[in-house]
């Protein structure tokens, strides 16, 4: 009704003082984009687990974050959104961020600076996992 006008102008000023959201979908992943944006925030990087074992609670930001790859995959993805993500840092590939923290611990190691993978920060099962 909206986008045709049959909503008188009054009408649209009162659904818009109630918080009315005229695209649920674009609303939702604002939505998202907004916790992703919280998310790097809090922990400085855009990957996020989409484990169902993952005990942030980020499960179901991690799963939107992975269709964001897929739909940039598929040329589905709108350049204003790919804007949106690139503007934050966006790994726009999903295991990349986990094979140069691998790969960054296996140099420290070799330069006996600090043992990551001996301390359980990153595990070579993880990694591998990861890797096609």
């Amino acid at each position: 009704s909206h986008k045709r006008n049959t909503l008188s102008s009054s009408r649209i000023q009162q659904l818009n003082s109630v918080g009315f959201i005229w695209d649920p979908l674009e609303h939702a992943w604002n939505k998202h984009f907004d916790r992703l944006c919280a998310f790097k925030a809090q922990n400085g990087h855009c990957n996020v687990s989409q484990s169902k074992y993952d005990t942030t609670g980020n499960e179901t930001l991690g799963r939107w974050v992975s269709t964001q790859r897929m739909s940039y995959n598929r040329n589905t993805l709108s350049s204003t959104r790919v804007e949106q993500l690139n503007s934050i840092g966006f790994i726009w590939v999903g295991y990349a961020h986990s094979k140069q923290k691998m790969d960054i611990a296996m140099y420290l190691n070799m330069m006996h600076k600090t043992n990551l993978l001996d301390n359980g920060s990153i595990t070579k099962e993880s990694y591998t996992r990861r890797v096609p």
